[in-house]
């Protein structure tokens, strides 16, 4: 039988000479294979954790609304996360007044104009209607028999 892996002898007289090169070829080729990758990905991975109006872009011909990031409601106080700025029922966002938070909604006003920014703006709420033939649900809890 013939061992096709055998060593070579090199010219110093040290052996494998040409496996050490294929190693070296073969990690280069891994380094940069990565690297390419690496950089062709950048631009399309997203940060999870932003708010999903921070990666949709503004229309180009709308002009640029604030975007309502977060609320904060607790029975002492109330505010709004605008745009990253922490701002308090009553205080000025910019050049308007934030006077309404809800729990999904901020109002600001400017002189006479109001303008409502919402947490979803792509989220509708509608109101669901149970069937007149229906009968009321049962708040009681099922009964468990237990086996003797």
């Amino acid at each position: 039988m013939v061992n096709l892996a055998r060593r070579i002898p090199q010219r110093d007289g040290r052996a494998g000479g040409s496996q050490v090169r294929q190693g070296l070829f073969r990690a280069a080729c891994v380094a940069a294979s990565m690297a390419f990758c690496s950089a062709a990905c950048a631009d399309e991975v997203l940060d999870p954790t932003r708010p999903p109006q921070a990666t949709q872009a503004q229309p180009s011909g709308e002009a640029a609304r604030p975007i309502l990031q977060s609320v904060m409601i607790s029975p002492s106080r109330r505010s709004a996360i605008i745009e990253g700025h922490l701002v308090e029922l009553g205080q000025m966002y910019g050049e308007a007044k934030l006077t309404r938070i809800t729990e999904s909604e901020v109002a600001l006003v400017r002189g006479h104009e109001t303008q409502v920014l919402r947490l979803f703006p792509d989220v509708e709420k509608k109101a669901v209607v149970a069937p007149q033939d229906a009968p009321p649900a049962s708040h009681k809890k099922p009964r468990v028999r237990s086996q003797r």
